[in-house]
């Protein structure tokens, strides 16, 4: 199937500058502000009076609006009204310390509310402003915290940090158009470069590339487009890199230079290259500059298989309200990019499901949705690279992370798309724990949607009676015993007992014909 790629022309065509999702300051630091008032001449005239200070400035009328707006696109400051409909400012600003910990919020009060204001400051508010507020003091009070923001950031720098970030954009509700400006808004923070380039290179598209681009022009740079096979022959390097030195030759630095380009991979396919560049007089990329961008590229590329994923599966289900076994399966196939393991693993666990739901008493339309679920629910590892998934030994923590970001971002592939409200669950939260244990949110017992826990009993049970790359296959009796360990911690203790009973009554033989 040739690539859909129009979200990345949608981003080309906006020229993305260094002030698209935030201007970057020269500290660094992006200058993303979410007002939240119910009065809109209040939020417009706060976004009037920020703007004009370079600020980017988006709006919510109250504290619900507010998160979801925050799950879009995230802020560096939250201006929030104490007193609104449906979720008020005390409300949002606990939720913000609890999903947003580093995000600062300046609380709005009237003259005669200021106790409210010190309650919200006591429960995490950087600072508040009363009403009628001053303009002048508004623009005293951000300039202020961002200077503060530059100077945490600047004392805490880490590569952490911006992995952590990347991490939550990938799993934020944006549509690739937005997801790639937000990368390229942390690259720009980051990396703090005077130009980034990402060259997508496809014989589908126009010209065989499309080029995205954020910064200032560098007149004159010798700026290299690699063609596919020299991305191919530096991805296969140990060191999948190049350090690029502005006004010399082309000949590559090894240890620090004023450009870098790492590859991107789609899948097993290249895909094009992540660059960027400084002026020359400022300071040297390094190494380890290297190494983060490289993470950065990875991630891009994951980004744009679930987004050509995504436009499959929304072109394929396209007006309907549910979502067949059988349309499914052929959607499977038709994407093509499952490793043949994850392929098999979840045509497994799609009927072990349907077998165990039937056990547990589940009419028709549940063991539909159980055999959908088990199909779809590792789809968010498209892109996370076989190498990674058929390891033969400890991934790193990057490796885990991004392994264990799949449920969300399978989650997100299918949102909005109605065929498959009642599967999204299942993918998302099929990795939760019975004792709160797991991820990504750390739900317990029946709190898990109960096919989140079906599937994961039998996800178990297959990952354990397969032979993987760092050990042989489990019997069925070991299978069983440790599944038999892990009730009640990781899985639902009825529905494994459940299980194992109906295995060791004997409907192994049943099983075995699927390939368990």
């Amino acid at each position: 199937m040739p690539i859909s790629f129009e979200e990345l022309q949608e981003v080309a065509t906006r020229q993305v500058s260094p002030t698209k999702g935030g201007r970057v300051e020269e500290s660094g630091l992006s200058r993303r502000i979410l007002v939240v008032d119910d009065l809109p001449d209040v939020r417009h005239l706060i976004v009037q009076v920020l703007q004009r200070e370079g600020y980017m400035l988006y709006e919510a009328s109250n504290g619900k609006e507010a998160l979801q707006r925050l799950r879009e696109q995230p802020a560096d400051l939250v201006i929030t009204d104490l007193k609104m409909p449906e979720m008020g400012g005390l409300e949002l600003l606990e939720q913000v310390h609890s999903l947003y910990p580093d995000m600062d919020i300046i609380v709005l009060t009237a003259y005669g509310t200021i106790q409210s204001a010190v309650q919200a400051m006591q429960r995490g508010a950087i600072d508040y402003l009363t009403k009628p507020f001053d303009i002048y003091e508004l623009r005293q009070k951000v300039a202020r915290i961002f200077k503060s923001r530059a100077q945490r950031a600047q004392a805490l720098r880490s590569p952490i940090a911006p992995l952590v970030e990347l991490g939550r954009i990938l799993s934020s509700e944006m549509d690739l158009a937005d997801m790639l400006d937000a990368i390229m808004d942390l690259v720009q923070r980051t990396f703090t470069p005077t130009r980034v380039e990402i060259s997508i290179v496809d014989e589908h598209l126009a010209e065989g590339r499309l080029v995205v681009t954020s910064g200032e022009p560098l007149d004159g740079w010798p700026w290299k487009h690699l063609l596919r096979e020299e991305i191919a022959a530096l991805a296969a390097q140990n060191a999948p890199w190049i350090l690029w030195n502005a006004g010399m030759d082309e000949t590559p630095c090894p240890h620090v230079a004023t450009s870098i380009t790492v590859p991107l991979w789609r899948g097993d396919e290249v895909a094009g290259t992540l660059a960027i560049a400084r002026k020359a007089g400022l300071p040297f990329y390094t190494r380890d500059d290297a190494e983060l961008l490289h993470v950065f590229a990875t991630q891009i590329a994951i980004a744009m298989v679930h987004a050509r994923a995504r436009q499959h599966v929304m072109d394929s289900f396209r007006g309907l309200t549910e979502a067949s076994l059988p349309a499914v399966q052929a959607l499977v196939e038709a994407l093509g990019t499952f490793d043949e393991y994850t392929k098999a693993h979840s045509e497994h666990v799609s009927r072990y499901a349907q077998r165990l739901g039937r056990a547990l008493g589940l009419g028709n339309g549940m063991l539909e949705v159980l055999a959908v679920g088990g199909l779809l629910h590792d789809l968010g590892k498209l892109g996370v690279g076989d190498t990674t998934l058929r390891k033969n030994g400890t991934l790193t923590p990057d490796e885990f992370d991004r392994v264990k970001l799949h449920p969300v971002m399978g989650a997100r592939i299918l949102s909005g798309i109605p065929a498959f409200r009642e599967i999204i669950p299942l993918v998302q939260y099929h990795h939760e724990a019975y004792d709160g244990s797991g991820y990504p949110e750390g739900l317990a017992g029946e709190a898990i949607p109960l096919g989140a826990r079906i599937i994961a009993v039998v996800d178990t049970f297959d990952a354990l009676t397969t032979d993987r790359p760092y050990r042989a296959a489990f019997s069925t009796e070991e299978a069983l015993e440790r599944l038999r360990s892990l009730a009640g911690r990781q899985l639902d203790p009825f529905i494994t007992q459940t299980w194992c009973d109906l295995v060791a009554r004997g409907d192994r033989d049943d099983l075995s014909k699927i390939g368990g």
